[in-house]
């Protein structure tokens, strides 16, 4: 992913080592000077796997970077990976931190087997995006699901089961992504 801030553009990488399930590093922040595209500083963010080509996986609202991140390889089955997360960045000082976990969901609904794909800042409010390839059996039916959150920007860090606003069953494929119309 790509993102523009003051003079510098910031570049989101992700890295995977080895074959499937494939291994991955935490995420690299990139900052590098617009004007020749040289590396002024990076840093090491908490996150793995932010599906850079998923619409919506990050977030830009003025200063502040948010990201989803799958947390390392996807459990196709009805397993979830606990190290999926939400961050923010400051991309004045790159202070960086985690908002919320899929460990802190499950612990807090025994229905959550998701993780966190997209994420939407809008009108003081956001949206998270959280997928999952295989429902749980309590949950009913099969297939997968996709969950929809919203919280205030300044209580992110303590969204609950309560926060859920929709879940959306699907059958057997499907393509995530979420992002804003500022005109809707």
């Amino acid at each position: 992913g790509l993102v523009a801030h003051g003079d510098y553009l910031y570049a989101i990488l992700t890295e995977t080592r080895g074959g499937y399930p494939f291994g991955y590093t935490p995420n690299s922040l990139v900052k590098l000077s617009s004007a020749d595209l040289s590396v002024d500083t990076s840093i090491e963010l908490e996150g793995k796997n932010t599906d850079g080509g998923t619409h919506g996986a990050y977030c830009q609202d003025g200063d502040t970077l948010y990201l989803t991140s799958w947390g390392g390889s996807q459990p196709t089955n009805t397993n979830y990976n606990p190290e999926s997360r939400v961050e923010k960045v400051d991309l004045g000082d790159l202070t960086h931190s985690t908002l919320v976990t899929g460990q802190q969901m499950r612990d807090d609904d025994p229905t959550w087997n998701h993780h966190f794909t997209a994420v939407v800042v809008w009108g003081g409010e956001v949206y998270l995006q959280t997928t999952t390839w295989s429902r749980l059996q309590e949950t009913g039916g099969s297939g997968g699901q996709v969950r929809l959150y919203k919280k205030g920007v300044a209580d992110l860090g303590n969204l609950t089961s309560g926060d859920k606003v929709l879940s959306l069953d699907t059958g057997s494929g499907w393509r995530v992504g979420m992002v804003v119309d500022g005109d809707y």
